[in-house]
C-alpha cells in the first residue's frame, strides 16, 4: 500500500496577514488582471468531484483546464501550493478562508446562485425529512435561522459553539455523513464538529429527542453513503439540483448564496503609515530598538530578548511589523520564513567591530588595516556576496584551524543573528566568523570565540571578558561614548519586515530546520532531499509535531495519512508533496517457524481484503 510522503510546514497556515482580505486593487494578481470569468481561459481551475460547479463551469469557461478534487481541503491545499490558479466554491467557504487570514480574492463577475439543503435516502426517510422541514420552517419564523446565518456567514469566525454532547437521545441516534473541510457549513473545532448546518441539526435533535453521530467522508462519499442508507442524513453545503434529486431527497432550502471563483490575493502595497498604530517588535539592546519609538510614536512596542523570538512573533501574528537589517530579512528568507518587507528604507547604517573604550588600540589599527586591504584585493566583495546573497552558504571558516603565534584574541559574537553569527550543525558560523578568522589568519592570532545572546555582547565587552565584539553592531554616536569602533566593515539598510507569502517550492527547506523522529525513514529521506538542512531528532511523533507548531522546526516529513489525521483537527498545518518518494507499509514477523506461519496467514487475509474491497474501505475511512 503506497502512501505519498508530505513535507509539512506551519508558516503557511498560521500566518496573520497584515494586508487585509477585502476586495483589492485589480492590477496585480497572479493571473494578470483577473476580474471576470473570461480571464481564466487557459488557466487551471479546481472543482469538487460531483459538485454543481464541475458541471456548470466547463460551459461558462470552456477553454480552462479543470482538475477535480474529492474534498475542499485538498482543493484549497492545491490552490495555496500554486498547483491550480483558481477554484470554485461557495461564497461562505471563501469567507471562511478570509477568517483564517488566507491570502485570497474572488472574481467579481457572478457565476450562479445556489440553494442548499440536507439529503436523505430516496423515498425511504419521509418522516425524518418532514420533521426537518418543519424545524426549518419554525426557525425561519422565530428568527433563529436568521441569527444562525448572521453568526456563520459574517466577517469573522464565531467564538461560541453549540454542543451536542448533552443531547438526550430518547428517540435514537442520527448518523450524519459530513465532510469536515466544508467550513463554515461543517468543520472540526477543538475536536468537535461545528458549523451552520451542525448547529441547525443540534437544535433539531434537542427538540426531537435524538443524539448525533457524525461520520467524516469525502463530498462524493456523502451522496453515496446517503443513497445506500449508510447515513440517515447528509450535509456539508450540498447544492440542490435536479440531477441530484434523481438519487436522493432534499430537505427544504436551508441556505441560499452565491457560487464564486477564488483567485490568489492581489498584493496590497503597504506603506509605513499603515502601521502607525500597529504592534511593533524590537530586539532588546539593538540599534533598531533605540529608534523604533521615534518611527512609531503611537504604536504598541513589544520587546524580545532574541532575534529568533522576534521573528517567530512576527510569523505568528503577535506583532505586525519590525525594523531590522536587510541581511536579517534575507537570511530569514533562506529558511523559508513567511515574511515580506516594505519598499521604504529607513536609513543606511555602518557596522563596526567594537572594543571597550580606550583599550586595544593596536589591535583596532590592525583590523582597520585588514579592512582596507581586503576591500582593495577583492576579498571583501567575496565575503559580502557569500553572506548577503539569496542562498545560505555551504562552506564555513573554522577557527580551530588557526595556528597563529602572536597570541590569542578573546572574541564575543551573537549566536542568533543570522547571517552575522549563528549556530549551524552545532558550530558557530556567519559573516562575522568568516571575517574575524580571516583577520586572525593574516595577523597570526588564535581565537577564543564565544557566542552569546545579543544583550550579553556589549555587557561582556564592558566587563573586560573579551577583547573585541563582532556582532553586526551598528556604529552610532551613543555607542561611541562607551565603545571604540573599527572602520566600517559592513554597510546595509534598515528595513521594515511584515508577514508575507511563503514559497511553495521545496527549495525553501534546503537551509531550514527539519524535525524527524529518531530511527524513522523520514530522517534519511530528509537528509537526502535537503542536504543543507539542519536536522533535529525527536523521540516521538508527538514531540516533533509540538516542535513544528511551536516554531522550533520549519517542517517535518511524514506520510500523507498521518498528515490527514492531524490536519482534520489542526487547521494551522498544510503540506507540500515531496516528489518521487513513497513507502511500502507492512506487518513484521519473527524469522522463525511460528512467525513464518503467521505471516502466511496474514498474507492470505490481506489478499481476501483486497479482493472483496474491504481494504479500500479501511483506507478511505482511516486515511481520508
Amino acid at each position: 500500500m503506497k502512501r505519498i510522503l508530505c513535507l509539512l510546514f506551519v508558516l503557511l497556515m498560521v500566518v496573520s496577514l497584515l494586508a487585509g482580505c477585502g476586495s483589492a486593487n485589480k492590477d496585480d494578481t497572479g493571473l494578470g488582471v483577473a476580474t471576470k470569468l473570461s480571464d481564466l481561459s487557459g488557466k487551471k481551475i479546481g472543482v469538487m468531484t460531483g459538485s454543481i460547479q464541475a458541471i456548470k463551469l466547463p460551459e461558462m469557461i470552456p477553454d480552462a483546464i479543470y482538475l477535480e478534487f474529492n474534498n475542499q481541503a485538498d482543493m484549497i491545499a492545491a490552490f495555496l501550493a500554486g498547483k491550480i490558479d483558481s477554484f470554485s466554491t461557495d461564497e461562505s467557504i471563501y469567507t471562511a478562508m478570509l477568517w483564517e487570514g488566507q491570502k485570497v480574492d474572488r472574481i467579481d463577475e457572478p457565476m450562479d446562485v445556489s440553494d442548499y439543503g440536507m439529503i436523505f435516502a430516496k423515498g425511504k426517510a419521509q418522516d425524518l425529512q418532514a420533521k426537518i422541514n418543519q424545524y426549518i420552517a419554525k426557525i425561519r419564523n422565530d428568527g433563529t435561522h436568521k441569527a444562525l446565518e448572521e453568526k456563520w456567514f459574517g466577517d469573522s469566525e464565531p467564538t461560541e459553539f453549540a454542543s451536542y454532547d448533552d443531547l438526550s437521545g430518547e428517540n435514537g441516534t442520527l448518523t450524519i455523513g459530513v465532510s469536515s473541510s466544508s467550513k463554515p457549513f461543517v468543520y472540526l473545532k477543538n475536536g468537535s464538529y461545528t458549523g451552520f448546518e451542525v448547529e441547525i441539526m443540534i437544535g433539531f435533535c434537542r427538540e426531537n429527542g435524538y443524539r448525533l453521530a457524525f461520520e467524516d467522508t469525502t463530498f462524493a462519499g456523502i451522496l453515496a453513503g446517503v443513497a445506500s442508507e449508510k447515513y440517515n442524513i447528509g450535509m456539508s453545503g450540498i447544492t440542490i439540483t435536479d440531477e441530484r434529486r434523481e438519487s436522493v431527497d432534499f430537505s427544504d432550502v436551508s441556505h441560499t448564496e452565491d457560487l464564486v471563483l477564488v483567485i490568489h490575493k492581489q498584493s496590497d502595497e503597504k506603506t509605513l503609515a499603515d502601521y502607525k498604530n500597529a504592534n511593533v517588535g524590537v530586539t532588546t539592546g539593538t540599534y533598531a530598538a533605540t529608534i523604533t519609538k521615534d518611527v512609531f510614536p503611537d504604536a504598541n512596542i513589544k520587546e524580545f530578548s532574541s532575534v529568533s523570538d522576534l521573528m517567530l512573533a512576527l510569523t505568528q501574528g503577535k506583532i505586525d511589523i519590525c525594523m531590522n537589517d536587510v541581511s536579517l530579512y534575507t537570511s530569514a528568507k533562506w529558511e523559508g520564513m513567511s515574511i515580506d518587507r516594505l519598499d521604504e528604507v529607513y536609513e543606511t547604517s555602518d557596522y563596526g567591530i567594537a572594543f571597550k573604550k580606550g583599550t586595544n588600540g593596536e589591535l583596532r589599527e590592525q583590523l582597520n588595516e585588514f579592512i582596507a586591504a581586503i576591500k582593495e584585493n577583492g576579498e571583501y566583495d567575496r565575503l559580502q556576496a557569500k553572506w548577503f546573497g539569496d542562498k545560505e552558504p555551504t562552506e564555513f571558516a573554522d577557527p580551530n584551524a588557526l595556528t597563529g603565534t602572536n597570541g590569542t584574541i578573546r572574541v564575543v559574537t551573537c549566536n542568533e543573528a543570522t547571517p552575522f553569527g549563528y549556530i549551524k550543525n552545532g558550530k558557530l558560523v556567519g559573516y562575522d566568523i568568516d571575517f574575524i578568522v580571516a583577520f586572525a589568519k593574516e595577523y597570526g592570532y588564535t581565537l577564543e570565540i564565544e557566542g552569546v545572546a545579543f544583550p550579553g555582547v556589549l555587557a561582556g565587552l564592558g566587563a573586560d571578558m573579551y577583547d573585541l565584539a563582532v556582532a553586526g553592531l551598528t556604529i552610532t554616536d551613543e555607542r561611541r561614548e562607551a565603545l571604540d569602533f573599527t572602520d566600517p566593515y559592513h554597510k546595509e539598510d534598515l528595513i521594515f519586515m511584515i508577514t508575507g507569502d511563503n514559497s511553495d517550492s521545496l527549495d525553501q527547506f534546503n537551509g531550514a530546520s527539519l524535525g524527524v523522529v529518531t530511527g524513522s525513514l523520514y530522517g534519511g529521506y530528509s537528509r537526502e532531499q535537503f542536504p543543507n538542512a539542519s536536522i533535529k531528532e525527536f523521540n516521538t511523533f508527538a514531540d516533533v509535531l509540538v516542535a513544528l507548531k511551536g516554531g522550533k522546526v520549519d517542517g517535518i516529513m511524514l506520510d500523507k495519512p498521518n498528515f490527514n489525521s492531524v490536519a482534520r483537527t489542526d487547521k494551522c498545518l498544510t503540506s507540500i508533496t515531496v516528489p518521487a518518494y513513497s513507502v511500502e507499509i507492512g506487518f513484521g514477523f519473527q524469522k522463525i517457524d511460528a512467525g513464518n506461519a503467521l505471516q502466511a496467514q496474514m498474507n492470505a487475509f490481506l489478499k481476501e481484503l483486497k479482493a472483496n474491497g474491504k481494504i479500500d474501505e479501511l483506507i478511505d475511512k482511516r486515511y481520508g
